[in-house]
């Protein structure tokens, strides 16, 4: 019988534990993440309104979850009564959004008001302890200060009062009531929250037809930042960046003995450092700021971008070739990569990226004027580490042919064709596997070798010159027209 009651009493002891822990683990399993649910909705009109309920124990939640409903139920009432008895509600619409980020759950009630204002109400917590976060907690997990939040939240407002003014001035109708100075103390009640992007604010300010608050929402700071891109150009280093949600204006800064100096602010997304000096290594980075310039609104990223600012490359040569001209220009040290530009209408268009120093082009028509330029690009042919010259141009005719060779009494004669630009001709003769050696400069399309000797074999060609016999304009037969001399 002992053990009987012992097994009893051991089985009495492991339920009743077993209950224990499920009263004691399930609500800690319940907190361990905050979450929102919808408490309560009505639907008026084709309008759903909805309340929110933070699902987590603790005073602080407990507390707010009070004042959600002190927000919402005279909404909720109200909507109630008008579809009751048939009246219009002054409350067009009533939404909640939640959102975790940067452990943060921010909670944001909205109920908009006949008139198109609105009201916001903003409440955040940590999601895993349910406290109740100040709006300097969470402007500090973005990196970022209240006072700064509080700044960009004043120039906005400025900025508003400034186009109702405006407003109001082209529009006698309306009565100005926006005479209020704007000072720390009108911006105690802004609210910081979690959006999409970044931090944002709701702030109270007066609206243009009587004393009525009208909530307004504004971005005070995005975490992320511009993707920077930096460019030598004939002007310095272009820097250029993409744009940050919410961000007016951006600052650009230079890196200088190890430390970031400011360079200039722009409202666009490009500026040019005109201090940088070519042989020199750069780095750049961009940050968001407010209008006024007062507080920043974006991260940077701290390394920066590099730019290897380097000389244009100068072409030194342009020689007629097979299919075109043959491009040359000096190397430049640490650059092994260039972009090729060809002119065309005015305009420079880029033909192709060439390793080493020389390319060869093709040239499309004869007796024209083409005109190319280099610039040095990163080994990724994605960033440009110099500018480029004004270019240089070069006259290109299409390759003469001997079209005809014979033996005459007073030596060999030829003719060829005249492609369309010609100034000059050059006829060259050679014998055997030996080099071109100079015959003669001509306008004319034929000519007769009268130093050609009896019994030996000649090979010919003929090239376009200039008129002033200083520059080939063509390229030449290679294998040329060959005879023996018989005389």
């Amino acid at each position: 019988m002992l053990k009987s009651k012992m097994k009893k009493s051991i089985a009495v002891i492991l339920s009743v534990l077993t209950i224990l822990s499920v009263l004691v683990f399930v609500p800690v399993t319940a907190d361990a993440a905050a979450t929102v649910t919808t408490a309560r909705s009505y639907s008026y009109n084709g309008v759903t309104y909805s309340m929110p309920q933070i699902n987590f124990s603790g005073s602080d939640v407990r507390n707010i979850n009070n004042e959600i409903r002190n927000v919402c139920n005279p909404v909720f009432t109200d909507v109630q009564n008008a579809d009751r008895y048939g009246y219009d509600t002054g409350v067009n619409r009533m939404t909640y959004s939640s959102m975790k980020k940067n452990n943060i759950l921010s909670v944001v009630i909205e109920i908009r008001y006949d008139g198109g204002r609105s009201k916001f109400y903003v409440y955040n917590i940590n999601p895993n302890t349910g406290e109740r976060l100040s709006y300097s907690q969470v402007a500090s997990a973005f990196g970022t200060s209240y006072s700064n939040a509080k700044t960009v939240v004043k120039w906005t407002i400025k900025d508003k009062f400034y186009h109702l003014s405006a407003t109001v001035k082209n529009n006698t109708n309306w009565e100005y009531s926006c005479s209020r100075s704007i000072t720390d103390s009108n911006l105690n009640k802004t609210k910081l929250y979690v959006g999409q992007n970044g931090l944002y604010a709701a702030y109270d300010i007066y609206w243009i037809a009587g004393p009525e608050l009208n909530s307004e929402l504004t971005m005070v700071y995005n975490p992320s930042y511009s993707t920077v891109n930096v460019h030598g150009t004939n002007n310095g280093a272009q820097v250029t960046w993409t744009k940050v949600a919410g961000v007016p204006k951006y600052r650009v800064y230079k890196k200088v003995n190890g430390s970031w100096k400011k360079l200039g602010d722009s409202t666009g997304t490009s500026y040019v450092d005109k201090s940088a000096k070519p042989g020199s290594t750069y780095y750049y980075t961009v940050r968001g700021i407010a209008a006024d310039g007062s507080a920043f609104m974006s991260g940077y990223n701290k390394t920066g971008k590099l730019l290897k600012f380097v000389s244009n490359p100068v072409i030194s040569k342009l020689e007629p070739s097979e299919t075109g001209l043959k491009i040359t220009w000096n190397k430049i040290s640490g650059v092994s990569k260039y972009r090729v530009y060809f002119k065309k209408d005015g305009r420079w268009n880029n033909i192709g990226d060439v390793t080493g120093n020389t390319c060869d082009t093709y040239c499309y028509g004869s007796g024209a004027i083409f005109t190319y330029t280099i610039r040095a690009i990163s080994n990724n042919a994605k960033q440009f580490l110099s500018g480029y010259n004004n270019g240089k141009g070069a006259k290109y005719v299409y390759t003469p042919e001997i079209n005809s060779i014979s033996n005459t009494s007073n030596g060999v004669k030829l003719s060829w064709n005249k492609p369309t630009g010609t100034e000059k001709f050059r006829l060259y003769r050679k014998t055997g596997s030996g080099s071109w050696q100079k015959v003669a400069d001509t306008t004319a399309t034929s000519y007769t070798d009268g130093s050609a000797r009896n019994g030996t074999k000649y090979s010919y060609t003929v090239r376009c010159i200039s008129s002033n016999a200083k520059s080939f304009q063509s390229y030449y037969n290679t294998t040329g027209k060959t005879i023996t001399c018989r005389r």
